[in-house]
């Protein structure tokens, strides 16, 4: 992604950026979690922390653009 967003960036490639953080939002609510375990769970802490950080950069991005 870093190729569309970095420092440099043009309406085209910040769009080809949302594009990619939506489906990587699609793709993140679909996360299976193995290990049941609360604390020290790294899978766990994945699982809630992604599609939210997805959603927001997403967000963030198609304000810039």
């Amino acid at each position: 992604m870093w190729e569309h967003v970095a420092i440099f960036r043009t309406g085209k490639g910040l769009e080809l950026a949302v594009k990619e953080l939506e489906a990587l939002y699609k793709e993140s609510l679909d996360v299976k979690v193995s290990n049941k375990a609360l604390f020290g769970n790294p899978e766990l802490e994945e699982a809630y922390r992604v599609p939210k950080d997805a959603k927001t950069s997403t967000l963030y991005r198609k304000r810039c653009a």
